[in-house]
């Protein structure tokens, strides 16, 4: 499933989505991610969450940027991670 194309296969119909180890999100990728993150608002239910996971905090803000006038956001660096692309966290509800 291309995630560009989210609202071709899902409605409304989601309470909270998820994307783990989102990336790497660069200044050169973001039309690539834009397309692709701008999707998830529209698959959400009113005031639906969203929360995904990076390895950085450079990455989480642009996540945060992109989003920005569909959510209402927290960035929390994931400090118990093990891992390298789970380091921070993007959480955000859906404004309306």
């Amino acid at each position: 499933l291309d995630c560009a194309l989210l609202s071709e296969f899902f409605g409304k119909e989601f309470d909270t989505v998820f994307g783990f180890m989102v990336g790497k999100l660069t200044h050169s990728e973001l039309y690539t991610w834009d397309k692709v993150l701008k999707e998830v608002p529209k698959v959400l239910k009113s005031r639906g969450n969203a929360l995904f996971t990076v390895s950085s905090e450079e990455e989480a803000v642009i996540l945060a940027n992109l989003l920005k006038d569909d959510f209402e956001a927290e960035i929390k660096e994931n400090r118990e991670s093990n891992g390298y692309f789970d380091s921070w966290l993007y959480m955000g509800k859906l404004k309306g």
